[in-house]
């Protein structure tokens, strides 16, 4: 698994009974939740936070321009200054400012209170499934070897492409989630120069 590597430092805290891993970085949020399972949020100043949870609400993503979010009906803003113990956001509204406790804002990022919108990719894993022998050569029976890769998105959601293996050990685009074919091409640019590097890294390599 690739990392985007931020140099994030973590301390653990307990929230609503599961372990988080809370980065301790002044200028930015960072969340591992839980530390067991690959879900990530990382919030820097000028991303946007929404009422409720992306993860179970689905499409969170910034309009044309970046104006305007998917939802109209819930509260939105503006991270406008992260500090040690406060963050100062802007109502997109009513463009009036507030102040929150950081380590409230934390917690309600945690547990699905607020959401962040896309913007980066926290961490992609490739795993190989199907029949391949001792030597990881394709065995002629059972389900022809795939390599699926998951890419990890800084507002805990994931995201994944399969592809086929060729004969001649190349990769063969087969499927992705229908939320990669609505990025911009700000965000796909990002989400298929990770996803290259972390297949790259394996040793494999796409065909054409």
């Amino acid at each position: 698994m690739t990392h985007h590597d931020h140099g994030t430092t973590i301390e653990i805290r307990e929230i609503q009974g599961a372990r988080v891993g809370v980065g301790t970085a002044p200028d930015e949020l960072f969340l591992d939740l839980p530390i067991t399972r690959p879900i990530y949020v990382r919030v820097g100043e000028g991303d946007r936070l929404q009422e409720g949870d992306v993860r179970a609400r689905g499409s969170f993503e910034l309009a044309e321009g970046g104006d305007e979010l998917a939802s109209t009906t819930l509260r939105t803003w503006e991270v406008v200054e992260i500090g040690p113990e406060t963050v100062t956001v802007r109502d997109l509204a009513t463009d009036g400012r507030e102040q929150w406790d950081r380590e409230k804002l934390e917690h309600d990022l945690s547990t699905g209170v607020l959401s962040t919108n896309l913007t980066e990719f926290e961490r992609v894993s490739v795993v190989r499934t199907g029949s391949w022998d001792d030597d990881g050569n394709d065995e002629d029976d059972g389900e022809p070897a795939h390599v699926t890769v998951t890419a990890y998105g800084n507002d805990g959601r994931k995201f994944t492409r399969t592809y086929r293996l060729r004969d001649d050990g190349s990769l063969e685009y087969r499927r992705q989630d229908h939320s990669i074919a609505e990025f911009d091409d700000t965000l796909r640019d990002r989400f298929e120069r990770r996803v290259g590097e972390a297949l790259a890294d394996d040793g494999y390599s796409v065909a054409e």
